[in-house]
């Protein structure tokens, strides 16, 4: 069994500890999750749209998107944001294009909102169904 750690000591002794343990939590946003039908899209769709003031944008709303920002937000390694943004792309929740050796993103909102919107309508349906199933005949 490995010794107990005194925190208190630790972060005395390593003051890096205490910038880990400051970060910025990610906002995660669940119905992405089931919008998208993947955590991995979903994380990164939670961080563009919590993040869109924050990070670099065109004059036309586009993100400006950069790896290694991403990467420090996410902690997702190159391939996770590539899987994610394939994802997303497939689904039509984000677009992507070149300008000037950059890659841009634009969250798609109108289609985040029908798909939010259409799971809410799915749930009710199912919900008023099982209420009509449950009931004594």
């Amino acid at each position: 069994m490995e010794a107990p750690i005194d925190l208190q000591t630790e972060l005395q002794n390593n003051p890096e500890l205490a910038m880990m343990l400051l970060d910025t939590p990610i906002a995660f946003n669940p119905i992405y999750a089931e919008i998208s039908e993947s955590v991995l899209a979903a994380l990164m769709l939670s961080v563009l749209t919590e993040q869109a003031g924050e990070l670099q944008t065109t004059s036309d709303g586009w993100v400006i998107f950069d790896e290694r920002e991403l990467t420090f937000l996410t902690k997702m390694t190159t391939h996770e944001q590539f899987v994610a943004r394939e994802i997303l792309r497939s689904k039509e929740l984000i677009l992507e294009r070149s300008f000037n050796d950059q890659r841009q993103i634009s969250v798609n909102h109108p289609k985040i909102t029908h798909a939010i919107v259409m799971l809410a309508r799915l749930r009710t349906q199912q919900k008023a169904q099982y209420k009509k199933s449950s009931q004594p005949h």
